[in-house]
């Protein structure tokens, strides 16, 4: 999952259709030693559309060889592309 963040803004321009329920990304290493922890709720597919660069500076920011990455969508939409790619 982690190498989907960075383009999960952009899976849901072309095609992510499922609110997802809960996101979180924890273990990001900052340069000076900080760990970065992001936790996000309920968020709709255009919620995510808005994050687009989020993910990329946190991950271009950070070392992630420690990080976690927790998803929940409960209620996956058919033809949502997220899921597909989760699931390939």
């Amino acid at each position: 999952m982690l190498p989907l963040l960075k383009s999960l803004a952009q899976i849901y321009k072309s095609g992510g259709k499922s609110t997802i329920d809960y996101l979180e990304v924890s273990g990001l290493k900052l340069p000076q030693g900080g760990i970065f922890n992001i936790q996000l709720q309920t968020l709709a597919p255009e919620d995510i559309r808005t994050l687009d660069e989020l993910f990329d500076i946190a991950l271009d920011l950070t070392d992630q060889q420690q990080a976690e990455v927790q998803i929940v969508i409960s209620a996956p939409q058919p033809d949502c592309k997220l899921v597909e790619r989760l699931r390939s």
